[in-house]
Parts: structure tokens; sequence; C-alpha cells
């Protein structure tokens, strides 16, 4: 037989079954995912915490020396 004597339904079922595979992901890998997503949000969060930290801290020392500063310089 050559390729154009054979019946295309013989080439159907090979073409469904190159084209119809997806990826198939397990629920595991789905589950590491959120976690993944759950710990960069929790990141995320504690560094926005962390940065405010630092400048409430920064903030209350240079309000420190402003005061400290008046006070020196009217001795």
């Amino acid at each position: 037989m050559t390729e154009e004597s054979t019946p295309a339904s013989l080439h159907l079922p090979v073409v469904m079954a190159t084209t119809g595979m997806t990826q198939v992901t397990s629920s595991s890998s789905r589950g590491v995912e959120f976690y993944f997503q759950i710990a960069a949000l929790l990141i995320g969060v504690l560094g926005t915490a962390a940065n405010a930290l630092v400048l409430y801290a920064l903030a209350e020392m240079t309000m420190g020396q402003r005061v400290t500063g008046q006070v020196g310089q009217q001795i």
C-alpha cells in the first residue's frame, strides 16, 4: 500500500493520540505550587512589616536627635 491508497480513518487514531496529549499535574504538585505561593506571600508581608519597622525606628531616631539638638542649643 502506498501513502495515497491508505484510508484516512487509519491515520485518525494516531493523530488523536498525538494531539490529544495534555500535561497532567498530580494533586501533590498542585499542592506544592500552592505552598510556594503562600510562602511568597508570607515573605512579602514580612518584608513589608520589616521595612515599616525600620522606617519607624529611623523616624523616632530623627525626632529624638531634633529634640536633643534643640535642648543642647539652648544651654
